[in-house]
């Protein structure tokens, strides 16, 4: 939820949908305006959207089930809608503002403050990255404070925006910030959540964060506190980013690139498989059980979200085909016709499950002893990826996950976490080359929506 969207109620989620009776009313509201073709204001912008009247959304709604609404949409154009883009208008329950800012955005994002990069691709890895980088909106990590400080985005947006400013100046004076005590409690969760992206990363380059392994990092980078501030930052303008929410570039003798995902709270963003770096010393690692774990990564990351699930099972049943129940096992191997087959009941519901995968289709839901929503391609999708997780996360399927998914993430990425502590805004940095975190396998795609995205990492520091 964005700054925005805290302070004016801006954005829907399914809690707007229930689970009191009176909330059906907004759901019907909500299907009707699909069936209709009104228009879905979007949330902190002026335009509308008119939502695309597919048949698996149609029905999940059509059940009047707030925990079976989806989490997107297509809209005429066929572009990705997510339910948290949409405004939370009167009609879905807004009583208005909550706080000084009114109806007016908060603009805290790096996106929004000026930080941020102009938006074009290009390739951290390829031999000029630092040159390409820069021009295109990457600078140093040292200027980072006064980018912050200097925001005329921030210096417009009133008291949040000074509070924003003030905080960063206390980090540049080498001072963990303190969170404001005369803004609403809302507006401190916006600043510490979305400032926080940014704030987090300045600590981290002042040296006012809390890092363990700052040492071994340090060694690992080649640089030393002061050298971070040499470090090459740029803050992608997509708020989806894969892996991390900005890139620092070391231009060091290494040429290494390492991410930064900067999130309140506990929990990170999940960081995602497809812009994951193997580096050629693990994978010639003689730790069969480590190869192992990476072997099952290469194949996750290589396969299109569609496919996913299945490659990876196939994978599971090679190397280990006692762990998968009898009847998931008796499926496979899956041919390319028998997979068209069930995909095409995604895209036509009126089609029948194939046989085959009739049973997995069926599973009925524990808490509600109901069939699951979606098509039966999403169901058996979400089963797949179910017992996937279940295997990995709980099964102990890999012996030597954990460790080694830690020390991949460590050659990517570093976690900072923005958090409240004693009235501050204290930032703490997990790096994950260490083995002091927890990392779990992690999905959001459900079984109404089966392509919101490939599996990816869970991480805490806890």
């Amino acid at each position: 939820m964005r700054a925005k969207e805290l302070l004016i109620e801006g954005a829907l989620s399914k809690a707007d949908f229930g689970p009191e009776s009176r909330k059906t009313a907004r759901i019907a509201t909500f299907l009707k305006k699909i069936n209709t073709g009104s228009p879905f204001k979007l949330a902190g912008s002026k335009k509308s959207v008119i939502l695309r009247r597919d048949r698996i959304a149609l029905a999940a709604l059509k059940s009047m089930d707030y925990t079976k609404i989806p989490l997107s949409f297509l809209d005429q154009e066929g572009n990705l809608i997510r339910l948290s883009q949409l405004e939370k208008t009167a009609e879905f329950g807004s009583t208005g503002a909550t706080g000084s800012g009114g109806k007016e955005a908060l603009p805290l994002k790096p996106s929004q403050i000026g930080i941020a990069g102009t938006g074009e691709k290009f390739d951290p890895e390829q031999a000029n990255a630092l040159q390409v980088a820069l021009a295109t909106g990457a600078f140093p990590a040292s200027q980072l404070g006064e980018k912050i400080i200097g925001s005329p985005v921030l210096r417009k947006a009133g008291k949040v925006g000074a509070e924003v400013i003030r905080m960063s100046t206390e980090i540049a004076n080498g001072s963990i910030p303190l969170l404001p005590k005369n803004l609403p409690s809302a507006a401190n969760t916006a600043i510490r959540d979305y400032a926080g992206e940014y704030l987090g990363i300045q600590q981290l380059i002042a040296g006012t964060a809390n890092f363990p392994d700052s040492a071994a990092f340090f060694e690992f980078m080649n640089t030393d506190q002061a050298g971070m501030g040499n470090l090459i930052l740029y803050f992608p303008q997509s708020v989806n980013t894969p892996l991390a929410d900005s890139l620092a570039l070391q231009n060091s003798a290494t040429g290494h690139v390492i991410k930064l995902s900067s999130k309140g709270g506990s929990q990170g963003a999940p960081p995602s498989l497809d812009n994951l770096k193997f580096p050629e010393e693990m994978l010639k690692d003689k730790n069969k059980a480590k190869r192992q774990v990476l072997e099952f990564l290469q194949v996750a990351q290589t396969s299109q979200a569609k496919y996913q699930p299945f490659k990876l099972m196939e994978y599971i049943i090679a190397k280990n085909p006692n762990v998968v129940p009898d009847f998931v096992r008796n499926m496979f191997p899956v041919s390319q016709d028998e997979f068209n087959a069930l995909i095409a009941t995604h895209k036509n519901l009126n089609l029948p499950c194939p046989r085959k995968f009739l049973k997995l289709a069926n599973i009925k839901d524990a808490r509600t002893g109901q069939v699951l929503s979606g098509s039966h391609y999403g169901r058996v999708h979400f089963q797949l990826n179910k017992i996937i997780l279940n295997l990995v996360n709980e099964g102990n399927l890999f012996p030597a996950f954990k460790k080694t998914v830690l020390e991949l993430l460590g050659y990517n990425f570093v976690q900072v976490f923005s958090r409240e502590k004693g009235g501050k805004l204290a930032a703490d940095v997990l790096w994950p080359g260490k083995v002091r975190g927890t990392v779990h396998l992690f999905s959001k795609a459900g079984s109404s929506d089966p392509f919101h995205g490939k599996l990816s990492f869970s991480v805490t520091d806890k």
